[in-house]
């Protein structure tokens, strides 16, 4: 980080120290800021120094900080409109509160005039809930009235349990707390974390206890890790019956990353369930191939079909 004339610039590097993009084509991400040194913008810049967008199509965001604490955001894109929180959220425009210890508490979607309003979809408020230990346990939704109501994931909020330091369940519940449906097709997420803090396991089940299939046709995500537990080697999608299967947006089942002796991902295979390469439905990739300079520094990314052939991408 650098600093001058009311902002603070981020800068990122490899772990061989070469410098680098991050959330895309971000070079440096630039914070303006007040005579309090407080954040008022974030820009992202390329290696260029033009604007870009970070990975949800947003070329800077803006905070406006309240009399009462609170701070209102708002997310433009290249063409200056506000946009939503995130994917499916449809909160646009939004004012934060936080609580005791600096936490933060609750998300409302405001008008221009700073008034809560309901979104499209009957949402206008997030609250959010922690334990004893700090750690983020909980959040409901609400409409503009105060009212429960049913939020952008289909649910009217989740609950989090952990296990020692790591999320261990997320369950979902309905506006009258019973178990729901959330919008990947299952009523409860349990995560299998190994020795390093990884996850080694992504699990869907029903509030009972079974096995159930999400949306994309999967119960499982296994991932296996290297034995030191620094890299990713592979990951591989399974049904509640513990069969192979493919996850139904790429029809992938396996993805492979090969590693070079400094653990650079050098290529990266996506699999059927019988072990041939399988193109992706959403790309047409089957295989990507990663180059680098003699300074590991990643230079170009190839993607290829089945037959080794080049697929032109535009990300």
């Amino acid at each position: 980080m650098s600093y001058e004339d009311g902002k603070e610039i981020h800068y990122f590097y490899d772990r061989f120290g070469n410098p680098t993009t991050v959330q895309g084509d971000i070079f440096r991400k630039v914070y303006e800021k007040d005579v309090y040194g407080r954040n008022t913008k974030l820009i992202f810049l390329n290696r260029e120094g033009e604007s870009v967008p970070n990975q949800f199509g947003y070329v800077s965001y803006e905070w406006f900080h309240q009399l009462d604490g609170s701070i209102i955001e708002e997310r433009k894109n290249k063409k200056g409109e506000i946009g939503p929180l995130r994917g499916l959220f449809g909160l646009l425009r939004t004012r934060m509160i936080f609580g005791e210890n600096g936490y933060f508490t609750t998300l409302q979607n405001v008008d221009d005039k700073g008034n809560i309003i309901n979104t499209e979809n009957g949402q206008a408020i997030l609250r959010y809930f922690y334990d004893a230990q700090g750690r983020f346990s909980r959040w409901e939704v609400y409409d503009e009235k105060g009212e429960k109501a049913i939020g952008p994931s289909h649910t009217a909020g989740e609950q989090n349990s952990f296990y020692h330091y790591d999320l261990n369940d997320i369950n979902f519940f309905d506006i009258n707390g019973n178990p729901a449906l959330h919008w990947s097709g299952v009523e409860k997420w349990h995560f299998v974390i190994d020795q390093y803090g990884n996850r080694t396991a992504l699990e869907f089940y029903t509030h009972e206890g079974s096995l159930m299939n999400g949306n994309n046709g999967y119960a499982t995500v296994s991932y296996d890790w290297s034995e030191d537990g620094r890299f990713l080697n592979a990951y591989k999608f399974f049904d509640r019956d513990g069969k192979k299967t493919s996850h139904k947006l790429t029809g992938v089942h396996h993805v492979l990353y090969k590693r070079d002796q400094d653990n650079l991902i050098i290529e990266v295979k996506f699999l059927d369930t019988q072990g041939n390469l399988a193109e992706k439905l959403n790309s047409g990739i089957a295989q990507e191939k990663w180059l680098y300079n003699e300074e590991k520094a990643l230079i170009e990314k190839q993607y290829l079909d089945a037959k080794g052939q080049k697929v032109e991408i535009d990300f």
